[in-house]
């Protein structure tokens, strides 16, 4: 007949292995860095009526997969990332989608919030949501650094 300290000791051992198979499975799958999608290199510049867009965020969303995002600077130019600083976008057609930081945005309840007005678009507004932008750039497989996008304010 097995002694009581030898019962906790197989429930125990059953708990480790367990465990230890928790972990196992964690590790093998992993964050999601090693099966993420193939990106391709994606870059280019921004333009409304001839000027250049600075300092706003471009999105490029594919039909499937992860979006990928960038900041124009001053001369509207932009480098996307979508899972690591600069890696660019995956392969196909995406639509685009343009906002302005929130950054600057005053905390609610403050004195500066209660006079605090929104600055304007610099961009058309149909361009702020997926389902009013009809602007799309399709990334071939060796990608595209020279992604010329022209908007119009009529």
């Amino acid at each position: 007949m097995p002694k009581k300290n030898e019962k906790l000791s197989r429930s125990a051992r059953k708990w480790l292995a367990a465990i230890a198979n928790a972990m196992l499975c964690v590790v093998l799958v992993g964050c999601g860095a090693a099966g993420t999608a193939p990106t391709v290199p994606a870059a280019g510049e921004v333009k409304v009526d001839g000027q250049p867009l600075a300092n706003v965020n471009v999105t490029f969303t594919p039909s499937a997969g992860r979006s990928a995002t960038a900041q124009t600077d001053g001369d509207g130019k932009f480098t996307l990332s979508t899972f690591a600083e600069g890696d660019g976008a995956v392969e196909g057609t995406h639509k685009v989608t343009f906002s302005i930081s929130t950054a600057d945005v005053p905390m609610p309840g403050t004195p500066e919030a209660e006079s605090y007005v929104p600055p304007s678009l610099p961009f058309p507004e149909k361009y702020k949501g997926l389902d009013t932008t009809d602007l799309k750039v399709t990334l071939p497989s060796g990608g595209d650094t020279a992604i010329a996008i022209d908007l119009t304010t009529e």
